[in-house]
């Protein structure tokens, strides 16, 4: 299977379906911090902050960021063996998703006063555009019109002012020099 037919399988996934907690080991978790090498550090609803690590299907596929929320397993006999990464990511929750399961009554308590929109609110919505654009290639293949405007913005990136205007740099060139003498008149 192509890395597009993965990435497209995961986004469905993610997206489309409404993941629930199943089991005693399944909790829904807010994310406290990023670590590096897809692992970050969660909260669960009884408060315990443990380290819990991306699976490699959603690497380079779903972003995560401190704020988000999940579903995560904990890792059988990981606490009795000391080990730093003590759960498993199951899901990616996105807004839709958290509206459902607090309407199910499944949301814990400690994360009630949370907002529902989370900082991955834009990220899903891209990704939604994206899938929704691979089903219609077809038939906005014959558009030269380009907008950038719906595209992901990585928000991790500082934004830098705005365009430059071609006419404030051709002002500079018939400037003196240094020494204050135009180059007509060494001549």
């Amino acid at each position: 299977m192509s890395s597009a037919t993965k990435l497209k399988y995961v986004a469905r996934e993610v997206l489309d379906e409404l993941p629930v907690p199943s089991g005693p080991n399944e909790h829904i978790v807010r994310v406290i911090a990023t670590r590096g090498n897809n692992l970050h550090e969660v909260e669960f609803p009884d408060g315990q902050r443990i380290l819990c690590m991306m699976p490699t299907k959603f690497r380079k596929k779903i972003w995560i960021k401190r704020g988000d929320y999940l579903i995560a397993q904990k890792l059988e006999g990981s606490e009795k063996l000391n080990l730093r990464v003590q759960a498993e990511i199951n899901h990616v929750l996105y807004p839709d998703q958290l509206k459902e399961l607090r309407a199910m009554a499944i949301w814990p308590e400690r994360f009630r006063d949370a907002p529902v929109s989370t900082p991955a609110s834009a990220e899903a919505q891209s990704v939604r555009k994206e899938a929704q654009a691979d089903g219609n290639e077809d038939e906005n293949d014959d558009s030269d019109e380009e907008n950038d405007d719906d595209l992901f913005q990585n928000p991790n990136r500082r934004r830098y002012g705005g365009p430059v205007d071609p006419e404030d740099e051709d002002d500079d060139e018939d400037d003196e020099d240094d020494d204050g003498n135009n180059d007509e008149q060494d001549q």
